[in-house]
This record gives structure tokens, C-alpha cells and sequence, in this order.
């Protein structure tokens, strides 16, 4: 499981995941700077504990997302043009989380 909080962590995931999973990334994470910055610069925005993005790793990972419906908000496919994305949103702490994984490994 790997966690995004801010840009440099974002950054840091080239070359560990596919170029088209990280730019997919990218453009989440602009949205989420976009709707909860409070005015400060792209490079000093950091996300929440409760809203910072996670990615999961491996079908383990997956599963327990599966088990425990509980906090789950909503599961939906992203299909980009050579990978499927799956996206969670979990109810934490009155935010949404989002999870990411690819569709059939990582």
C-alpha cells in the first residue's frame, strides 16, 4: 500500500507504476487540490490523513476492501486505454478516501 499526500509523493511513484496509472493519478490529484486548497501553492498542498490517496497493491490488499463494506461509499471501473482502474471512495472521518488499484494486478 502506498500513500499520496502531497505532490512529492506523487512525484516519487515514476518509474514504480505504469506512466498512464500515474498521469490518471495526477489529474485526481489536481482535482483534490483544486477543490480543498485553501489558497496555498501546488508544491505546499497536503492532503489529510483522512483524504490522503492510497493505492493498493496486490489482490490481498483488494480483498479486504471486499470484506469489510461497512465505510465502503462506492466501487467503480476506470478504463484508461491500455489499463483498468479500480476506485474506491471509504467513508472516513465524514471525508472520502479514495484507494486505486489496477484491475488484475499492479
Amino acid at each position: 500500500m502506498k500513500r499520496i499526500q502531497c505532490l512529492t509523493d506523487l512525484n516519487n511513484l515514476s518509474g514504480e507504476i505504469s506512466n498512464e496509472f500515474l498521469q490518471y493519478l495526477n489529474t485526481e490529484f489536481n482535482c483534490l487540490y483544486e477543490y480543498l486548497s485553501n489558497g496555498e501553492e501546488l508544491d505546499n498542498f497536503i492532503l489529510g490523513i483522512y483524504q490522503n490517496m492510497v493505492i493498493l497493491e496486490g489482490d490481498d490488499e483488494i480483498k479486504k476492501f471486499s470484506i469489510n463494506t461497512l465505510d465502503l461509499e462506492f466501487i467503480e471501473e476506470v478504463k484508461l486505454s491500455q489499463i483498468t482502474i479500480i476506485r474506491i471512495g471509504l467513508n472516513c472521518d465524514e471525508d472520502i478516501q479514495l484507494h486505486y488499484a489496477i484491475k488484475g494486478g499492479t
